[in-house]
């Protein structure tokens, strides 16, 4: 790795170079998510041997794990909330039930009902959103429904009332929503103009946390 000259503190060129491991002996684990089991992640440390400016870099093997690290990504998030989806599931739970004794008492084939409707329970049981520092991401637990964009890409985020429906449609007003439970949501516009919303148990939460996600690298035409 090459280091610029001289020192950016004193101007003089005395400097001394080493690799440290970020694990240090009884300190916290600094570069989280970037070791190997028996190997902790490296740091090239760059010492002014004049006025004692001490510098830490990530070598190239750990910045190389930055991308896929799942400890890092879970550090970076600025916000992260789960709305439990009561209503569709008591909604399903309660048909299911009818169903399943509909089956017993008349027709057979009505077990398939249930079953489609203990799935849909499962699918959509709740409707986590997160803001990394550079995306938007939400998904229906377990996690198999799940989408992401950029917040560079947004332009305003509102909070909004939403229409007694649930799951994933499309609504003239918000474009697609996506929500588990309650009447209050997100609505989201992007730069091409495409717009879709988020169901949320504290949208204004939401809107605020978005408003200064955004505002630390603001695109274009942002309104809060």
């Amino acid at each position: 790795m090459t280091y610029a000259k001289p020192c950016p503190e004193c101007g003089q060129k005395n400097l001394y170079t080493a690799t440290a491991d970020s694990r240090g002996g009884y300190g916290p684990e600094l570069l989280p998510g970037l070791s190997r089991f028996f190997n902790g992640a490296k740091f090239e440390v760059v010492v002014c041997a004049d006025c004692g400016l001490t510098r830490f870099f990530a070598a190239t093997e750990a910045r190389g794990k930055l991308a896929s690290s799942k400890k890092m990504e879970e550090i970076m998030k600025t916000y992260e909330h789960s709305q439990p989806g009561t209503l569709v599931l008591v909604v399903t739970l309660g048909l299911a039930v009818v169903f399943a004794v509909l089956a017993m008492m008349l027709l057979k084939p009505l077990w398939v009902t249930p079953v489609i409707l203990l799935v849909t329970a499962w699918l959509f049981s709740s409707l986590t959103v997160e803001i990394t520092d550079r995306d938007l991401r939400w998904r229906f637990e377990p996690g198999l429904a799940h989408k992401s964009v950029p917040l560079a890409e947004i332009v305003s985020a509102t909070p909004v009332r939403t229409g007694p429906s649930w799951g994933i449609h499309w609504s003239p007003r918000t474009g697609w929503l996506y929500n588990v439970s309650g009447f209050d949501a997100v609505a989201i516009t992007l730069r091409s103009g495409k717009k879709f919303a988020l169901g949320t148990d504290e949208p204004q939460i939401l809107a605020a946390r978005l408003a200064e996600a955004i505002r630390q690298n603001p695109p274009a035409g942002f309104e809060a």
